[in-house]
């Protein structure tokens, strides 16, 4: 709702103030996926900018290899309609996912009226935020002081495994909690609907698979430390979890 996407905006404006933490907790066992967007914007509004040059260069350097395989249909481009209409509404046509849905559908329908099967998502992303020949060659080496600590509960999977992937970059971090979910390759899906006697069913298809991702098939994260009580007893959490951040780091 348009309410949302302002009460996001202030907490990524508040995230910011977080830039001079010596220590970062992000505490996701509530989360159990959405939109992979949403925790890249958390994550890189609590950074500085060499930290966030930084994890965005690794997150380049460990995908380079890979891409995902759209499955070029109509229903997928009729699925994207909706969405953008939705996406349009609450957060306007200059919106970062309004922009993507946009160039997504024109070369979904590219490959459609060229009788393609699939296309890549490099080539939706291809025209969007082109390299600055001018910038300055992002920075090799972590030089924060900063400690991060990532708690998961099970319940982890698709975008909150994708939040994984992108912390499990910084170094020195420490993961502490449940082992994550996990998923496959086949991370988006097109919504069908289908009449059997009378009724209505609805049906989710696969319709994106990644290829060489750096994290495999129905591959779960285990934490460096594992909880072993009840993660959703929170007082109990928290308590256990400052006492592994304070030896952890008195250690170094």
């Amino acid at each position: 709702s348009p309410e949302a996407n302002n009460s996001q905006k202030q907490l990524l404006e508040k995230l910011k103030s977080f830039n001079n933490k010596s220590v970062l907790v992000f505490d996701v066992r509530l989360n159990s996926g959405g939109s992979s967007r949403h925790g890249f914007n958390i994550l890189s509004s609590t950074l500085n900018s060499n930290e966030k040059n930084y994890l965005e260069n690794e997150w380049d350097k460990r995908n380079k290899d890979a891409d995902a395989q759209f499955r070029a249909s109509w229903r997928l481009y009729w699925n994207y309609d909706y969405e953008l209409k939705q996406v349009i509404a609450n957060q306007g046509s200059e919106s970062p996912t309004a922009k993507f849905l946009v160039a997504a559908m024109k070369k979904i329908k590219n490959a459609l009226d060229e009788g393609k099967s699939h296309l890549y998502q490099s080539e939706i992303f291809s025209d969007q935020n082109p390299k600055n020949q001018d910038e300055a060659t992002p920075p090799t080496k972590w030089d924060s002081t900063r400690n991060v600590i990532l708690i998961t509960s099970s319940r982890c999977s698709s975008a909150c495994l994708d939040f994984v992937d992108m912390v499990k970059l910084i170094p020195n971090h420490l993961h502490l909690g449940e082992p994550t979910n996990a998923d496959t390759s086949y991370t988006e899906v097109a919504n069908l609907q289908s009449s059997y006697y009378g009724e209505t069913f609805d049906f989710m298809v696969p319709a994106k698979k990644w290829s060489k991702r750096i994290r495999n098939d129905n591959e779960p994260y285990t934490p460096d430390i594992i909880y072993n009580g009840n993660i959703y007893d929170d007082q109990a959490v928290e308590q256990w979890a400052l006492e592994q951040i304070l030896q952890h780091f008195s250690q170094r």
